[in-house]
């Protein structure tokens, strides 16, 4: 059986014939394969083959959601029964939380910047012209410019208001937190309370959040509040509802349904508790 046409995968142009080649309708390289049936001589039934690509915006988030409440479950458990094996992991469930959604808001303008926006919507949703317009951008080193000035220079080009206030403080606080954890240098505690640290306008700004700490962990000063004290539960949470925040946000600026709006329920996770709650 000969092979499956090849369509463009932005705008299904079934006139591409090589895979490399830019799409004479859009100029798109990403290409698809139709669904294709072919028999083997071992069985009569046919094999389904699809080419597709994959996004990790969604998983990025899905897998910080898990994380993020298998770290509440572990500090609902009783002090006691929380040995070294499970403190372990409930630091490894808060870091995965906290750098996946950095990476998801990553990933987010990188595919922006590549398909265009809308592009989850399909070849129809697609604003093959913007689309074209951004296609410079893609061609800057990733870390040319910082992840949210991105955002903010495809808003700004598309004639689109910007993202301000405590959504974009937020996502800012994200990223510096996962490149914090990312680059960790460790510390003595005397060293964590110079005025002159580096990262100390971090560290308040984390302790501004007022969340609190791990009940298996033991208070400042006998913790450093960097990292022990500071990666909890509710913090993994805040970052969840940080990013998907950030990117539902973008999204209403550009007038173009949230491509988070299907996972609604599987980013789902408890609030943040804070210190003054009780």
């Amino acid at each position: 059986m000969s092979p499956s046409p090849i369509t463009c995968a932005d705008c299904g142009n079934p006139n591409v014939d090589q895979v490399n080649s830019p799409c004479p309708q859009c100029g798109s390289t990403a290409r698809a394969r139709a669904l294709s049936a072919k028999f083997t001589s071992t069985s009569s039934t046919p094999a389904i083959n699809a080419q597709q690509r994959y996004s990790f915006v969604h998983q990025f988030l899905q897998g910080s959601a898990l994380f993020t409440r298998r770290a509440h479950q572990i500090e609902s458990y009783n002090v006691d029964t929380v040995n070294e094996e499970m403190r372990a992991e409930h630091l490894a469930c808060v870091v995965s939380a906290v750098t996946q959604c950095a990476a998801a808001l990553e990933a987010e303008i990188a595919e922006i910047l590549h398909y265009g926006p809308g592009y989850h919507l399909g070849s129809s949703g697609i604003d093959i012209e913007v689309r074209n317009f951004l296609k410079p951008l893609k061609e800057l080193k990733h870390d040319a410019l910082p992840t949210l000035q991105m955002y903010k220079l495809v808003l700004h080009l598309l004639k689109k208001p910007t993202i301000k206030g405590h959504i974009n403080a937020d996502a800012d606080l994200l990223i510096k937190l996962r490149n914090r954890l990312i680059h960790y240098k460790s510390h003595w505690g005397p060293e964590m309370d110079d005025p002159n640290m580096d990262e100390k306008h971090l560290f308040r700004r984390l302790q501004r959040l007022n969340l609190e700490k791990p009940p298996f962990v033991p208070p400042y000063p006998q913790t450093n509040f960097f990292p022990l004290i500071c990666m909890n539960a509710s913090l993994a949470s805040w970052c969840v509802k940080t990013a998907v925040t950030y990117i539902d946000e973008f999204y209403e600026k550009l007038d173009i349904e949230s491509r988070l709006k299907s996972y609604n329920e599987r980013l789902t996770v408890p609030l943040p508790r804070t210190t003054d709650t009780h």
